[in-house]
């Protein structure tokens, strides 16, 4: 009974761990693309302002 309840909390928290790794991951690369559709922007607009 009490290796059931270990393992199982065992999975229960490598699952947990692994779903925040995965929000960090999406957080990033959410925050990637911001700042990549950013520097776009300002980049199309710099080659605008000298063209």
């Amino acid at each position: 009974m009490t290796a059931m309840t270990t393992t199982t909390t065992t999975l229960m928290m490598t699952s947990m761990m692994m779903m925040m790794m995965m929000m960090t991951m999406m957080m990033m690369m959410m925050m990637m693309m911001m700042m990549m559709r950013l520097i776009m922007t300002l980049v199309t607009r710099n080659t605008y302002a000298f063209f």
